[in-house]
């Protein structure tokens, strides 16, 4: 984006961009014995998707948005990757989310709205915020013991 001649767009602009969480264990590097004594971790990633204009006119669009060299860190959680950890995760991004999408933020000369997409889920993460937990498929909403 630094690289991008900003010279003709117009003062107003809407961000679009996309979140999602990953968690993994094992990673040494967290495995220490200090306060943190886990090696697991979620990871909260964005990806800014698009920049458009105040007609929503496209003025940029990021030619690979789910290429992992694009993705970039919103927030790290020494946790293990459970059901009950991302829906608070989650629940805190949209919240947070949320609030931005209310304002108008000022960047350098330009007036900026945020648009989010919570759209980046694996497994875990898409069944935390559905609610099958135990669910064998994603075509209905049953739990393991309904099946």
């Amino acid at each position: 984006l630094e690289t991008l001649d900003t010279t003709t767009w117009p003062s107003q602009l809407k961000v679009v961009f996309k979140t999602g969480f990953d968690g993994s264990g094992q990673h040494a590097i967290f495995n220490q014995t200090s306060q943190a004594q886990t090696s697991n971790i979620i990871v909260t990633m964005f990806t800014i998707v698009m920049i458009k204009g105040p007609s929503d006119e496209i003025l940029w669009k990021e030619p690979k948005p789910c290429c992992s060299t694009k993705q970039r860190p919103l927030s790290l959680q020494l946790s293990k990757e459970t059901i009950s950890n991302l829906k608070w995760m989650i629940g805190e991004t949209t919240q947070e989310m949320k609030e931005i999408q209310e304002k108008t933020l000022d960047v350098s000369r330009f007036n900026v709205q945020v648009v989010y997409h919570l759209s980046e889920l694996d497994m875990k993460a898409a069944k935390a915020i559905s609610g099958v937990g135990g669910g064998f498929c994603d075509n209905c909403s049953c739990s393991k013991e309904e099946c």
